[in-house]
């Protein structure tokens, strides 16, 4: 079965805003030649910050894609986030429309 996982590390200088810390990960895996299943991570973090401003917020998303054809894709899916540092907890939906190019 054809899978994959992605992984994403970053720091943003942002001045007197503030740095921070971002870090991603994706793995996803095809069932079907058609339909692409994901499980992704979403995390940013202030680090240094002092506890009256600063934030650390965690998200994560299950979504599944199905391809109509060669050019066409749609994805729906559920995301939760959890009460993190200065951060609300969140749940939602979410739908896409993918076009290849």
């Amino acid at each position: 079965m054809p899978w994959f996982i992605e992984a994403q590390l970053g720091y943003r200088s942002r001045g007197q805003s503030g740095d921070e810390i971002r870090a991603d990960l994706t793995l996803g895996l095809r069932p079907r030649p058609d339909i692409l299943l994901m499980a992704q991570s979403f995390s940013a973090l202030a680090p240094g910050a002092e506890a009256s401003n600063g934030y650390a917020a965690q998200k994560f998303e299950l979504s599944g894609v199905y391809d109509f054809n060669r050019d066409w894709s749609v994805q729906l899916g559920a995301l939760a986030a959890p009460t993190g540092v200065n951060s609300p907890a969140e749940r939602g939906v979410l739908a896409a429309l993918w076009r290849r190019f």
